[in-house]
């Protein structure tokens, strides 16, 4: 349309010129002429880029319409996630509630009670001495200690070759038929300083999922020892329970950063399941603590 309208135009002023003197300049002539193809060649220049507008136009609105679609399907994947965080939530706060249940029965038993049966206590004795720079066991008490250092990789819930050999060996005992009585929650605790790798906030977003990753690679390595499934229980308390003070500005305490073992009789399980003997234990609960 703007290349029509130029030739028209230099018409018009050849026109004029032609009428008021009646012969046109070659000069003139040729100015005219040079300024209609500088005119022409604008014209086609704006509408080379006009086109390559328009063919980028297009490109944005598909980029814009996939980014959208991608938005839209993350914000159902978080939505999805949200519910079950709710659902999570709620059945951590039930079962939080039944262990500081738990906690208090055990906390009544009679000290008198607290050892293992002779057989099972001269096994940790043994399992103590066979390794005595991770394991350590409190008769007394009725307490097995693996050393925080060398049972997990910082940030991580895989368990390091010497821990896994120390718990297949743990549940080796627990399987015998001294032990068989009874059952054993496995609680994972942290201290409080968050969780800052990349690849830990990946895999376990926080203090939560990490205390309870690792609980839950001790009970899979229990549980391939040779302990009976149904006897055993795992759960996460992230650092919402500390048994020692966390020193200031979130920088943690080696105390807490542990996995507690306890050894209970059926009547102390929050589940009806029975232990794998016939008759259960008179022992009360025994706490085998193990940290991280």
């Amino acid at each position: 349309m703007k290349r029509m309208l130029v030739t028209p135009a230099l018409a018009l002023v050849l026109v004029g010129l032609l009428a008021a003197g009646g012969c046109v300049p070659q000069g003139e002539y040729d100015e005219a002429l040079s300024m209609n193809m500088k005119l022409k060649r604008q014209l086609e220049d704006c509408q080379s880029q006009l086109r390559g507008i328009e063919g980028e136009r297009g490109t944005f609105g598909a980029s814009l319409a996939e980014c959208q679609a991608r938005l839209d399907a993350r914000s159902r994947e978080v939505e999805v996630l949200n519910d079950q965080n709710r659902a999570l939530q709620g059945s951590l706060e039930e079962l939080t509630a039944r262990y500081r249940e738990l906690e208090a029965r055990l906390g009544q038993a009679p000290p008198q009670f607290g050892a293992l049966p002779t057989q099972v206590n001269a096994a940790l004795q043994q399992l103590a001495s066979e390794y005595p720079d991770l394991v350590e066991f409190d008769a007394q008490r009725g307490m097995l200690k693996l050393k925080s250092d060398l049972t997990f990789a910082k940030g991580s819930a895989d368990l390091n070759p010497q821990a896994t050999a120390a718990i297949q060996r743990f549940g080796q005992i627990l399987a015998t038929a001294e032990a068989r009585a009874f059952n054993i929650y496995v609680a994972g605790h942290t201290d409080n300083i968050p969780v800052r790798q990349p690849r830990t906030v990946e895999l376990y977003r926080d203090n939560w999922g990490l205390s309870a990753a690792r609980a839950m690679s001790v009970v899979r390595t229990l549980g391939q020892a040779g302990v009976t499934p149904a006897r055993i229980a795992g759960i996460g308390f992230g650092d919402n329970h500390p048994i020692a003070p966390n020193a200031p500005g979130q920088k943690g305490n080696e105390a807490n950063r542990r996995v507690e073992i306890w050894i209970v009789p059926p009547s102390l399980f929050l589940t009806d399941t029975v232990a794998a003997a016939s008759e259960a234990p008179t022992t009360p609960a025994v706490p085998v603590e193990m940290e991280k």
